[in-house]
């Protein structure tokens, strides 16, 4: 399953029909989380979101995929934030906000674009 929205004709040429698609319509105001939102009903075990267009070393998703929670975000806490980046608001270790207009005095560092997630 792969959620298209910007660039859906490049992404459907590619993979053809070897994959099921879900359109957001909304991709142009709208964000990553809200894709996966549009995946809910159809997740029946838990799912790797990666964003294309953020690089990281294998190490990050390993750990994600080992830390043993049904959630969890990869977050770069050192990153140089600014007006561009998807910063991460964190209660303690628990993500309470994620935006890229979240003031830099409330971010904690930056969403790096991937973890396992899983439906209700």
């Amino acid at each position: 399953m792969v959620v298209v929205g910007h660039g859906r004709e490049r992404i459907e040429a590619l993979l053809k029909d070897r994959v099921s698609y879900i359109v957001n319509k909304e991709y142009d105001r709208t964000n990553s989380i809200y894709s996966f939102y549009l995946t809910l009903d159809l997740l029946e075990e838990a799912v790797l979101i990666i964003n294309g267009d953020v690089l990281f070393p294998r190490e990050v998703i390993d750990r994600l995929l080992g830390s043993g929670y049904p959630g969890v975000l990869a977050m770069d806490t050192g990153a140089v934030l600014d007006e561009e980046t998807m910063k991460v608001a964190l209660e303690g270790s628990k993500v309470v906000d994620i935006r890229k207009d979240l003031p830099f005095q409330d971010a904690h560092g930056e969403n790096l674009g991937g973890g396992p997630l899983q439906g209700p």
